[in-house]
């Protein structure tokens, strides 16, 4: 069937084989750049924004506890009020970034941890309002509440939001792995479609320029021997190609000369 195919059907397919492949290993390649991209985007904008507002609910858990600890310290009426305030703007920015986490967690594990982050923040809230009605009354009273129940309510809440952020870590450790190994495939993928097309396009190469030039060779052959007089020459046409008909065409030539001599 090979033989048969015109010259430029050869040369087409051989193209077009090649093309194909080369079109193949810019899909995978493109592929394989989408699923790392998804990889990082989820790092950059799903995990690392996480351990962020995680670490922002961590430090005004931090704000609030060093704030009651001021008050109940001073004797500065309008400097206490300083801090009750400090702790309420702390309170507000611990619930804002509750709610972002909550809307945007999206595993099981991560929605399980968040879970425990709000539960003890909000023991550590309701402890701290506690202690901050104390201290209008009772300051010794309120400073050894901070001592014993809130020091436990302040270790909860840190621990649960330090969990959190050690699974959102983990998970961009994971993700980068991944998108690491994708990397890697894509380079053996690509390195293997490369060599392919490259042995592709040496076998069509070989192959087209053999089944032309061979047969010429022959026709060439022939021509010398009727230039020398030798009209006993007999070509072999092997395909219905162009080069086979030129075969085919010298020796009817080849025949009418014997016949005519």
């Amino acid at each position: 069937m090979f033989r048969n195919m015109r010259i430029g059907l050869r040369l087409t397919a051989g193209f077009a084989a090649v093309l194909l492949l080369l079109i193949v290993i810019g899909l995978v390649g493109i592929q394989q750049l989408n699923r790392v991209n998804g990889e990082t985007a989820e790092i950059f904008h799903d995990r690392w924004p996480k351990t962020v507002q995680a670490n922002e609910i961590i430090d005004n858990l931090n704000v609030i506890s060093r704030a009651l600890r001021n008050a109940l310290l001073t004797d500065d009426a309008s400097f206490r009020q300083a801090e009750w305030q400090r702790i309420s703007d702390a309170r507000k920015l611990i619930g804002e970034r509750v709610e972002q986490l909550e809307k945007t967690s999206n595993t099981a594990t991560g929605k399980n941890l968040l879970a425990k982050v709000k539960d003890a923040t909000d023991a550590f809230l309701a402890g701290a309002e506690r202690a901050m009605r104390m201290a209008q009354t009772d300051r010794n009273q309120a400073a050894e509440y901070l001592l014993k129940e809130m020091r436990a309510f302040n270790q909860a809440a840190l621990q649960s939001a330090t969990d959190l952020i050690l699974y959102q870590e983990r998970a961009m450790d994971q993700a980068s792995q991944e998108a690491a190994a994708f990397v890697r495939q894509a380079e053996r993928l690509i390195l293997l479609l490369s060599v392919s097309a490259l042995a592709v396009a040496a076998a069509m190469a070989f192959w087209i320029t053999r089944s032309i030039t061979r047969p010429l060779t022959e026709a060439v052959a022939a021509a010398n021997a009727l230039a020398g007089g030798d009209l006993g020459v007999r070509l072999q046409s092997r395909s219905r190609d162009e080069v086979g008909e030129l075969l085919q065409a010298m020796n009817v030539m080849i025949e009418r000369l014997s016949q005519t001599i």
